[in-house]
């Protein structure tokens, strides 16, 4: 006896071909932008906020778990689907949180105070989460 195969859902998919789809792309690529300018945001204030010294390439070194971490995010929960406001966002923000401090103490050799810790979640929370929020409260007025 064979099991039918579950129905496919089309919720939350990309549309087909046309202007739609590209649309839907460019919002995607709009998004994904703002999510890494957003963490190259929380690098570089936090590199101000404690007086390093350094470059733009060091702002990039102290960013770069968490650049990878916003990239894991979006892969795992296929942000490019529903790049604005979804529990989606949520499941990408707490990736980027995890995959950020893993590969910053493991990869980058860093520490993760929980100071630390605490700070990085709750400003990548404000500035990855918080512009989905306006975007959101935007679109329901027009």
């Amino acid at each position: 006896m064979s099991a039918e195969p579950a129905p496919v859902s089309t919720t939350h998919r990309l549309p087909p071909p046309g202007p739609a789809r590209s649309a839907a792309l460019k919002l995607a690529a709009i998004a994904y932008a703002t999510d890494l300018l957003a963490v190259i945001a929380f690098a570089a204030i936090g590199r101000r906020s404690h007086d390093e010294q350094g470059g733009i390439g060091l702002t990039f070194e102290v960013a770069a778990p968490f650049l990878i971490g916003v990239t894991v995010g979006w892969a795992i929960f296929r942000m490019w689907q529903q790049p604005l406001w979804s529990n989606r966002a949520i499941g990408m923000w707490i990736t980027t949180i995890v995959v950020g401090m893993a590969l910053r103490r493991l990869v980058f050799d860093r520490g993760i105070a929980p100071s630390f810790v605490i700070v990085a979640t709750i400003f990548l929370a404000i500035f990855l989460l918080g512009w989905r929020l306006l975007a959101q409260r935007l679109k329901q007025q027009r």
